[in-house]
């Protein structure tokens, strides 16, 4: 492990962050990275992690066992990290989680794009359940 980071992630049972771990991996692998300074949902960066995803509803992993069946990611892309474009209620408790992606405060996903170069590298990212 490199470094760690406080995150907030999906709606367990409803549209969870993928763990690597029940779709039999260890680990996801950042594939890309972009800016993505006028979406008001992922700014000022989003890195793309090599999720498995449908592009037919339900959308998000096929075969999800935490979902058993149940759950749709909402809209087809793909699954990554990325900032909250300066609102802090999006890390808040009170706040139900992202739609199956991982979000960053937004000092450390800009530490994350600036240093990673999933074209130069293999980025592989850990995800553990507290």
């Amino acid at each position: 492990m490199v470094k760690s980071f406080q995150v907030k992630t999906g709606n367990p049972g409803e549209r969870p962050t993928p763990l690597p771990q029940l779709l039999g991996r260890q680990y996801w692998l950042v594939n890309g990275k972009y800016e993505t300074k006028d979406n008001p949902e992922t700014a000022p960066y989003f890195l793309s992690l090599d999720i498995p995803v449908s592009e037919e509803e339900p959308f998000g992993p096929n075969a999800y066992p935490e979902c058993e069946g149940g759950c749709n990611w909402i809209l087809p892309g793909s699954f990554g990290l990325h900032g909250v474009a300066g609102n802090m209620e999006k890390l808040s408790a009170d706040d139900p989680g992202s739609s199956g992606c991982i979000r960053h405060f937004d000092e450390d996903i800009t530490y994350l794009y600036n240093l990673l170069d999933p074209q130069a590298e293999e980025i592989r990212y850990f995800i553990k359940d507290v």
